[in-house]
């Protein structure tokens, strides 16, 4: 809270109070002379590289903001900022050069530097940045929405971690989407654009609030953990495009109805772990499902398993307790140890001009399958 304060009419010493309009625009500016001294006292103790940084001032809403950037081949990174404002405008131009760059921990380590908390709530991104730096904005938990422009390419490391984002669009310009990019726990949708060609590891890991997830068109790697412990998320469709599905993938889901696209080639290890699946099938042109791939799925009854899989790893069916049949269309696979719950001893069929399944799986009802 702002206190008021007087000023001195120096040539009689007279006290003249001020209207309340005059004393915010005094404390404001004794507020920039602090952060102008905060900065100056930072420099100082800073390596060499940060002192050749450069300074921009401007205003919103009254609000001093305060932009520490660099240049580089005519375009320009901002570093860090140093205002109090909590929203936001980052300039298009600084000295007449594009803002391309938003660079790692701008909202996060720069006030830490100075031992201030940043209360962010809106931010503008401008059409001019191509790349937001790895835990740009970690941990702005009041930042409830954000606007990506399409001129976006890469979303480092856990850009966006720990915001307090409920829906995301990820607009059809970005190609790279870093680990632990959105993990925010108040997520509920997400679009991810069809540039993105891979999604980062726990890209989306702890979203507990996520219900819809669209994938676009062009990923071919759903990464390691990349949407594990969204525990309301109930259907995905993933598409033809996706190639691997990475460990833990979707490991600890709410999910009970999945669609893998036909492109899939490798289910990783526990990948499914966990989830709410009650059926699922496997297209052909599978290769692997990993060890613990669908690992105590308690709701599973029914598994299709397409006919390109020659490898199913350890316990990859384990603890399904509630599976009653599997359906092979191929010939039996190699697999590995207890890839079936012993208790229920689920019915493995077969169709008839496959091979293979004299040896397979001992001791379980293997009987052909009607065409």
């Amino acid at each position: 809270m702002r206190t008021k304060t007087d000023d001195v009419k120096s040539a009689g010493r007279v006290w003249i109070p001020l209207s309340p309009l005059t004393c915010r625009a005094q404390a404001d500016k004794l507020s920039a002379v602090r952060t102008l001294l905060s900065l100056v006292l930072l420099a100082l103790v800073l390596p060499v590289v940060v002192q050749a940084e450069n300074f921009m001032y401007t205003t919103n809403n009254a609000s001093l903001l305060v932009f520490i950037y660099t240049t580089n081949n005519g375009a320009i990174t901002i570093t860090r900022y140093a205002g109090k404002a909590s929203a936001i405008i980052i300039p298009r131009m600084i000295n007449g050069l594009p803002v391309t760059s938003i660079g790692d921990r701008v909202f996060w380590s720069s006030l830490m530097a100075i031992g201030r908390r940043l209360e962010l709530t809106n931010i503008t991104i401008p059409n001019t940045v191509t790349n937001i730096g790895n835990e740009a904005f970690f941990g702005c938990e009041r930042l409830t929405s954000v606007t990506i422009p399409n001129s976006v390419i890469s979303i480092g490391d856990l850009a966006f971690a720990g915001c307090g984002l409920t829906s995301v669009t990820i607009p059809d310009s970005v190609t790279k989407l870093g680990n632990e990019a959105f993990a925010c726990p108040h997520l509920t949708s997400i679009t991810i654009g069809n540039g993105v060609t891979s999604i980062g590891s726990n890209a989306f890991c702890e979203c507990e609030n996520l219900t819809n997830v669209i994938i676009g068109t062009s990923v071919t790697n759903i990464g390691y953990g990349a949407f594990c412990v969204c525990s309301r998320l109930r259907s995905v469709t993933i598409p033809d495009s996706v190639t691997s599905i990475g460990d833990c993938a979707f490991a600890i889901s709410g999910l009970s109805k999945v669609t893998i696209g036909r492109g899939v080639t490798n289910i990783g290890n526990k990948a499914f772990y966990g989830s709410c699946l009650t059926s699922v099938t496997i297209p052909n042109n599978v290769i692997s499902i990993g060890s613990e791939a669908f690992l105590s799925c308690h709701n599973l009854t029914n598994v299709t398993i397409g006919t390109g899989v020659t490898t199913i790893g350890n316990e990859a069916f384990y603890y399904c307790d509630r599976l009653k049949g599997v359906y092979f269309l191929g010939n039996a696979p190699s697999v590995g140890e207890k890839v079936f719950y012993d208790v229920n001893k689920p019915a493995i069929y077969y169709s008839p001009e496959t091979t293979g399944w004299e040896s397979f799986f001992r001791g379980r009802p293997s009987v052909p399958r009607n065409p």
